[in-house]
């Protein structure tokens, strides 16, 4: 019989949501400049759906939401994500999972889009991730997420006070340990 393992408790990132924050208001100043950008294309509708104006309330729209949940969660030095011998309680991005069992994991795997590391955690059944979303923002972007990557479930270390490494390794742990003592009960 295997000991149970000591939860990890791994808090938000003031100093990452800051940053995060101020990238997200140069973007909306840039979308801002596109927008007010004097344009020579086109007369009347077309005046002023330029592709630089569309790019400009696009990056409004995205970054001034991003900025908006950032600015609400800034100074909350909550719990970003726990790891305990039960599974995950993930609170660290704004369509977090909340409680994941390890009974629902399948794997774990890593991921990278441009130079922002992520781990997957595959469920066995997505649409009971997406279904807790009471959001309908949020919701879609989860159902996006299953969609591209094969689940809804993303954690990064971009909110939380931890290297991505250590997360990884923790998680991976975690997860062994928790396939182990199955192994054991069969």
């Amino acid at each position: 019989m295997h000991p149970p393992i000591t939860p990890i408790h791994i808090q938000s990132s003031f100093k990452k949501r800051y940053f995060a924050l101020l990238g997200s208001l140069a973007f909306v100043a840039l979308g801002c400049f596109l927008v007010y950008l004097p344009s020579e294309e086109g007369d009347g509708f077309y005046h002023y759906f330029t592709p630089a104006k569309i790019s400009g309330w696009a990056s409004i729209l995205f970054f001034g939401i991003c900025g908006l949940f950032l600015l609400f969660t800034i100074k909350s030095s909550q719990l970003g994500l726990l790891i305990s011998d039960t599974g995950i309680t993930d609170y660290s991005s704004a369509i977090a999972a909340g409680f994941i069992p390890w009974t629902d994991v399948l794997d774990l795997q890593v991921i990278q889009i441009e130079k922002q590391q992520l781990l997957l955690v595959l469920v066995k059944d997505s649409n009971v991730y997406i279904a807790r979303q009471t959001n309908a923002f949020k919701k879609q972007l989860m159902r996006m997420n299953d969609q591209y990557y094969g689940t809804p479930i993303h954690i990064s270390n971009i909110g939380l006070k931890i290297k991505f490494e250590a997360l990884e390794q923790m998680m991976t742990e975690h997860f062994e340990n928790f396939v182990k003592r199955m192994e054991t009960k069969v």
